[in-house]
């Protein structure tokens, strides 16, 4: 007889929960009937994980689908150790899905897969959206397009949310931790803020002038910034100040006194970025690219707490009269959050002292 052990997290579709690791199956012949028991450790703590019954009729399923270094051990009805099997990454094939359609997530945690790379000196293959951003610049990383089917790898991880925070899906509550760590905590590596590398078209920026980018939607109506005229007194204050500026959503623009290259593709987009002073926005994927691109971010924190975002080379502007401690998860928590919404003084504000620190003329 044999055991196979299998380290393949298959993607979590509709809100189930599909095959979990480590994955026990007994290739028996001869209409083997007997039963054993499989008890999964994690073998740099000796903890036991998770703990269960095989047969030939019913593969054994763990509980988790997050990095853990698995010793998986199997006993037969005696009570004698007949398997064990180490979970070691090393020279082999992995692949890493990142679920999730949202150009956020996927600046957010596509850096972690290089890292993992590095560290386990292993193969990498990929399926994401936007895979075009990544190719110059991971050239040891084998890219998909988004839910490409991926097989034949010694292990999988997928890179998701579980919005009700299933600690089978990641070890921590996504509401208390940084978006990026979401992505190192699956892939079992010490989280720090890592910045996304991008190509970036050598094409300079069409706008000859000095400018900024703005985008004043992000992705659903109750993350938006509803301040009454807050976007437009910024746009009228920064026109004010010599700035043309540059509208860059995928959403039509409804503010006066702005270029309006709303619906422009991502590759245009970013070009528009890498010209620009600066960019202002939301709690959105165009922030995110921004940050990729270099260029300097103010982000509106509506709902989102400081701490969920990047750090590095952004101004994080929130009502200091109603901190955002958790991530909104609920449509009643997002609508209390708008009710105290940023105020277009202290955008302007943090503005102003930008471009008088670093002398922008």
């Amino acid at each position: 007889m044999k055991f196979a052990v299998s380290y393949f997290v298959i993607p979590v579709i509709s809100g189930s929960l599909e095959k979990n690791i480590p994955r026990v199956v007994l290739n028996a012949t001869g209409g083997n009937s007997d039963t054993y028991k499989v008890r999964c450790f994690n073998n740099k703590t000796n903890q036991l994980v998770c703990d269960g019954e095989l047969s030939a009729i019913e593969p054994y399923e763990g509980i988790r689908q997050w990095y853990t270094e698995w010793r998986v051990e199997v006993y037969d009805q005696s009570g004698d150790l007949v398997s064990t099997d180490f979970f070691k990454v090393e020279n082999k094939k992995v692949s890493i899905v990142i679920r999730s359609e949202a150009l956020g997530d996927t600046l957010a945690w596509f850096p972690y897969i290089e890292e993992f790379r590095l560290k386990h000196n292993c193969e990498v293959v990929v399926s994401c959206k936007f895979s075009d951003l990544f190719q110059d610049y991971y050239p040891n990383l084998k890219l998909f397009p988004y839910e490409h089917e991926i097989s034949k790898s010694y292990a999988q991880f997928v890179l998701g949310f579980a919005w009700d925070s299933n600690p089978v899906v990641h070890p921590q509550p996504i509401h208390s931790i940084p978006l990026q760590q979401v992505a190192s905590d699956i892939l079992g590596l010490q989280f720090e803020e890592l910045k996304p590398k991008i190509q970036i078209p050598n094409d300079k920026s069409p706008i000859l002038d000095k400018y900024v980018c703005i985008s004043e939607y992000v992705s659903g109506q109750l993350d938006n910034w509803t301040e009454n005229c807050g976007w437009q007194k910024v746009v009228d204050y920064l026109n004010s100040q010599g700035y043309k500026v540059v509208a860059i959503s995928l959403e039509p623009a409804t503010l006066n006194g702005v270029v309006d290259k709303t619906g422009c593709s991502l590759i245009e987009a970013v070009t528009y970025l890498s010209g620009a002073e600066f960019y202002i926005g939301g709690s959105t994927g165009l922030s995110w690219l921004s940050w990729a691109v270099g260029c300097q971010v103010f982000m509106i924190n509506v709902h989102t707490p400081v701490f969920h975002e990047f750090q590095e080379d952004c101004v994080h502007l929130s009502n200091p009269d109603y901190p955002i401690n958790k991530l909104c998860m609920s449509t009643d928590e997002m609508r209390e959050a708008q009710k105290h919404p940023v105020s277009p003084a202290l955008v302007i504000e943090a503005i102003d002292k930008y471009i008088k620190n670093h002398e922008i003329t």
